[in-house]
């Protein structure tokens, strides 16, 4: 299997709940119905009915525009897009990795769809005749350096980027006052570090896929037939000289010349 699996998958676990404690967060606090009426302030744990002052201040936390003639629901609107954008950020997040992950999957430990390496959807898949594993086995890793090559750099290339989301995910999660400068620069961290992931994977998961693949067995034969053609070379080699031989030896005879040169 490969070398950082285990972290990797910890690492996943970790983005998920992350992302579940700061979605459930924004949508009850922020983002539910009565979010004007009721708004759970970020300082205290008490609800209180905000005036537009107090809502001013948060949208000034936020860093959004307030004009002394906007209503108090404008307002209210601007914060909620807000935290709706940090929503939209995380959704990007998750779906954005699991491309990467559905492919290292793929090659790993399944499923995919033989046939169509590209679909990663059972009904997808049958309906475009593939063929659907749920189960892959691994390649042996001590006859397939060259794929485990490929395979372990893909790895590698998922883990960095899981760091760099963790990160964002907890900034989010510990910083009070991200206002929307804050929150535009992390979805740009988040935009380069998907855009290279991605291109990496794409390039990684095609050559793993093109790269042959071996058994012990099919080692054994090719040592087997390589050995049995090294053979018929050296043979061939040394009816070659015989020949050779042969045809000298014929020409001195013929001009009466020992067959032998001392």
């Amino acid at each position: 299997m490969g070398n950082n699996e285990s972290i990797i998958t910890n690492k996943l676990d970790q983005l998920y709940k992350l992302s579940s404690v700061l979605e459930k967060k924004y949508k009850t606090e922020f983002l539910n119905e009565g979010f004007c009426k009721n708004i759970s302030l970020i300082y205290k744990n008490k609800l209180m009915q905000w005036q537009k002052i107090e809502l001013n201040g948060q949208a000034l936390k936020l860093g959004i525009i307030v004009d002394k003639k906007d209503s108090k629901q404008k307002i209210c609107d601007a914060i909620a897009l807000h935290y709706q954008n940090r929503l939209t950020l995380i959704s990007i997040i998750k779906i954005s990795i699991e491309y990467s992950i559905n492919r290292m999957n793929g090659l790993i430990k399944g499923p995919r769809c033989d046939g169509n390496p590209e679909i990663f959807d059972i009904d997808k898949c049958v309906k475009s005749k593939g063929n659907w594993v749920n189960v892959v086995v691994p390649p042996d890793r001590e006859v397939n350096p060259d794929w485990y090559k490929i395979y372990d750099e893909l790895e590698l290339e998922i883990m960095n980027s899981l760091n760099i989301l963790i990160d964002v995910l907890e900034k989010l999660e510990r910083t009070i006052d991200i206002n929307d400068s804050i929150l535009e620069n992390y979805g740009n961290i988040t935009e380069k570090c998907i855009d290279k992931l991605h291109k990496k994977t794409i390039e990684l998961y095609r050559q793993a896929i093109l790269c042959k693949v071996f058994t012990k067995e099919d080692v054994k034969s090719i040592e087997k037939e390589q050995a049995k053609q090294k053979k018929e070379t050296e043979i061939l080699d040394e009816s070659k000289e015989a020949n050779k031989f042969a045809r000298i030896a014929s020409l001195r005879s013929s001009k009466s010349l020992p067959i032998k040169l001392v």
